[in-house]
């Protein structure tokens, strides 16, 4: 347990110390990790004196808690009020978490008034307005210390001391239990006992960032969560020109759907005319992909704050760039053997309970995988500073060289009742990727003009073809 001191004008504040002991005593969180220590209670129940007792209280306490209102205190022969000799053992012993919360009131003593300025040189304070308004902060402040000085607390695991049961997103929740095949159930049961993301506290519930991240319609709300995307299409092979861009901050599962009709109106497909079947071939495996946006929001360094994930399409590659150096022990020359190493567990584990995570340690030949089956380059890895770049290098000019046929869209086009002549006609234009002419379809099939308008516009009205208007009145057709 650790140790928490609570120091104050007697006086003044003798009923908000004993109900900050009990806040703390009674916080089903705060309670399992600090012990409290206040005058009127801990010291008059032992009988002795209390000079005897609370300076060393003070001085070897792992937290020391002030509060300041209008009047200093009684000096004391040290030359200083209780208060601030309190402080003064407690800082002077090499105490590093002393939290101050200065009460707001227009009349102060001018040895308050200094006091105040001797305590702003040393260590940051807070304000406060009413009980309910310190209790709050003070909740907020040993959350807070706990997330920074327990290392055996993981990023994903900590609470969200501004959160509540209210803050669930139903969207989110939902698009949980359907993508983890699970059926709908109260979510206290199922956040709560079977995932642990949802932390009962006194008579409500408060998240865990994990939790924040799935559950909660901005996570980026709540203090010490940095969890954006930022979106990207650029014109050319560099970031000179936007052609589209986005940036996200919603729950994780509804990110990536965003994400995925952001890739899917950013890139182009490959359309083979095969027999009596129409394939439309993805630029890129979007499972590729996927994964890999996936592995960067499961595994970033989110302790790193002010920054986002970052997916940028060019002309030529895509570029996933997560916060975070890569984990000990991995390395970019052994991130392909499928070791499983994790800085996020409780993410990790939400994930690999939906569809979207399914074995431990594969993501990265999986990526691999899906690139050179759909006749890509092998990913790139690469490591920028504290950043992780993950490079899926497109096709080019070269996109109708795509061999895959898994993520193809098929198109049966007997259902058409198509012409041998429009039959010929998408097995040019995919062929090789080019245009026609009203007069280039005439010559090429020997059909008259208005027989070539209505094959032509047959195949628009299909959406198997696109038309164009060009210079003036002339109009060309495309494969769609």
């Amino acid at each position: 347990m650790l140790s928490v001191f609570i120091s104050s004008p007697t006086n003044e504040f003798k009923e908000e110390r004993i109900k900050i002991k009990k806040f703390i005593e009674e916080n089903s969180i705060l309670n399992q990790i600090f012990e409290v220590f206040v005058f009127e209670e801990d010291v008059v129940a032992t009988g002795k004196q209390s000079d005897e007792i609370y300076l060393e209280k003070a001085r070897n306490s792992d937290i020391y808690i002030g509060l300041i209102g209008e009047s200093y205190g009684n000096i004391r022969s040290s030359g200083f009020s209780a208060t601030e000799e309190e402080f003064n053992s407690y800082y002077n012993n090499g105490g590093k978490h002393a939290l101050f919360f200065i009460k707001d009131c227009e009349n102060r003593d001018l040895k308050t008034e200094k006091f105040i300025d001797v305590i702003g040189n040393k260590v940051v304070y807070n304000t406060f307005n009413g009980q309910q308004d310190l209790l709050n902060k003070i909740e907020k402040a040993l959350a807070g210390y706990i997330n920074e000085t327990h290392e055996n607390i993981s990023f994903d695991e900590r609470i969200v001391p501004d959160s509540s049961e209210n803050d669930l997103d139903k969207e989110s929740y939902n698009l949980f239990l359907k993508e983890s095949n699970m059926e709908s159930q109260d979510f206290i049961k199922i956040l709560g006992n079977k995932f642990n993301v949802l932390v009962k506290d006194r008579d409500t519930y408060k998240f865990t960032t994990a939790g924040a991240l799935f559950f909660t319609e901005n996570p980026n709300k709540f203090d010490g969560i940095d969890a954006g995307v930022k979106l990207a299409r650029f014109d050319g092979t560099d970031k000179t020109i936007f052609i589209d861009k986005a940036t996200l901050n919603g729950s994780l599962l509804k990110m990536l759907n965003e994400i995925e009709s952001f890739f899917k109106r950013n890139t182009r497909y490959a359309t083979k005319i095969i027999g009596f079947e129409r394939y439309d071939i993805p630029e890129y495996p979007y499972d590729a992909v996927r994964e890999a946006i996936i592995n960067a929001i499961a595994h970033r360094d989110y302790e790193i704050k002010g920054t986002d994930v970052t997916f940028f399409i060019y002309d030529d590659r895509i570029e996933i760039i997560s916060p975070g150096n890569l984990k000990f022990p991995l390395t970019l020359n052994n991130l392909e053997d499928g070791n499983s190493v994790r800085r996020n567990e409780i993410i990790c584990n939400l994930f690999h309970h939906t569809k979207y995570m399914e074995q431990y340690g594969t993501g990265i030949e999986r990526i691999k995988t899906k690139m050179i089956e759909h006749g890509l380059p092998a990913p790139k890895f690469e490591l920028n500073g504290n950043f992780f770049k993950v490079i899926l290098y497109g096709p080019g000019e070269n996109i109708l060289k795509l061999q895959d046929s898994v993520h193809a869209n098929k198109i049966d086009l007997k259902k058409y009742d198509l012409n041998d002549r429009q039959y010929k006609l998408l097995e040019i234009l995919s062929q090789n990727n080019e245009d026609i002419t009203n007069k280039e379809y005439r010559e090429l099939f020997e059909v008259s003009r208005s027989t070539a308008a209505r094959d032509l516009r047959r195949l628009v009205e299909l959406n198997l073809i696109q038309k164009y208007e060009i210079s003036g009145k002339e109009v060309i057709y495309s494969i769609k």
